[in-house]
């Protein structure tokens, strides 16, 4: 009931009270008061055009296109150097040069006579001599000739089967397991040095090789 009564004397009053003249807040209390200055402070804060929302994004996209192409590039360019390595490191040269080299710095020719003359103590590898130590070094040998890589020669996979096959493996027949690393027969250090550096024998086929894939 006391809450009937209530609404009853609120409405009452709401429906009698004599309603503030226009302007008398700001006649009260100035312009601070008056319609524009309390439309001023009240209004909602502006919200960006749709022009500026989407402009937005445009420096980051940018960015992130200028780091996309500069990847792209670097990428490209890695691949290139590294082609343009590997075409250096499988060139025939690079084998042949190996291997002669090979022939020089270990003297194999001066030992090979040495050896035939009786003379000892010529071969050492790895703590190990004689021909355990001369067995060891054609097992080095043998595993530097098979890593080389022959198909990614510039003439092609064809090409580079062809070198392996028949001409590098084949000097080893009967002597020594090419493809598997493994001792056959063997050599002595006069029989190693004619297959590396004899005439007609690796290096001059590989040399002949060369000169035909040039063609």
């Amino acid at each position: 009931m006391a809450n009937a009564d209530a609404i009853y004397q609120h409405l009452y009053w709401y429906l009698n009270t004599t309603p503030t003249p226009q302007g008398k807040l700001e006649a009260d209390f100035g312009e601070s008061q008056g319609p524009q200055a309390l439309y001023a402070k009240h209004r909602p804060a502006s919200t960006p055009t749709r022009a500026t929302a989407t402009a937005a994004p445009a420096k980051p996209k940018a960015e992130a296109e200028a780091k996309e192409a500069k990847e792209a590039k670097e990428a490209k360019e890695a691949k290139e150097a590294k082609e343009a390595k590997d075409s250096r490191d499988s060139d025939l040269q690079v084998l042949i040069r190996y291997l002669e080299e090979e022939v020089t710095d270990k003297a194999l020719e001066q030992r090979a006579e040495a050896w035939k003359s009786g003379v000892s103590g010529l071969l050492t590898r790895r703590g190990m001599e004689g021909q355990n130590a001369l067995d060891t070094y054609v097992a080095e040998i043998v595993a530097a000739l098979r890593d080389f890589p022959y198909l990614s020669l510039p003439q092609g996979r064809d090409a580079g089967r062809w070198v392996r096959d028949e001409i590098v493996a084949q000097v080893f027949e009967d002597h020594w397991d090419f493809y598997n690393n493994k001792k056959l027969k063997g050599f002595d250090l006069e029989e190693f040095c004619q297959l590396l550096a004899g005439q007609n024998m690796l290096i001059d086929r590989l040399r002949h090789a060369q000169r035909a894939l040039d063609n």
